[in-house]
């Protein structure tokens, strides 16, 4: 939270805002990362893409970036090379890069446009995804509030799908 800047916050959703495509990118654990902002920007109605590695590298995945394309990338440690490459050939082509790491020293904050930072510290085993998870809530709450009426059409029609009798089990009650 102390780490975290309206300044920066502003350039987050600035950049979102006037991208083309939203392409949110992890690898491993902090592929856990991506998929949740990703997820949260589409439930906004904005058209963002998960790039993770599947049946596509990375770098296969990012041919399709350009200019005024925005790549939200997680990278939390350990860094992972085939990430860097693909940051670095989607920058070479005009897209914009936002990183969230925990260090100034991950290898893709070097092709950013914003970085933001974050602990992933744990105290068991690996990477935490619970500072970078917050961090996204934050920056996702932020950009709803300042997207108004276009993100409130969005979320009312989520809200609408989570209370389909159809699909959920109406005794439990919902959260989202």
């Amino acid at each position: 939270w102390t780490q975290l800047s309206p300044q920066n916050v502003a350039s987050f959703c600035d950049l979102v805002e006037k991208a083309r495509n939203l392409y949110c990118l992890g690898w491993g654990i902090s592929s856990l990362v991506a998929e949740s902002l990703q997820a949260r920007l589409r439930v906004m109605g904005l058209g963002a893409f998960l790039l993770k590695r599947g049946t596509l590298t990375l770098q296969e995945q990012v041919r399709s970036a350009g200019p005024e394309d925005l790549l939200l990338v997680c990278e939390l440690p350990s860094y992972v090379v085939e990430v860097t490459e693909s940051v670095e050939a989607a920058n070479r082509k005009g897209s914009w890069i936002i990183t969230i790491t925990d260090s100034p020293a991950a290898p893709v904050c070097r092709f950013a446009d914003l970085s933001l930072y974050v602990s992933a510290a744990s105290p068991t085993f690996g990477s935490s995804i619970l500072g970078p998870l917050f961090l996204v809530h934050v920056l996702t709450s932020v950009l709803a509030v300042q997207l108004g009426d276009r993100s409130r059409t969005a979320l009312e029609e989520q809200s609408r799908f989570l209370h389909d009798e159809r699909i959920f089990h109406p005794v439990f009650g919902l959260r989202y």
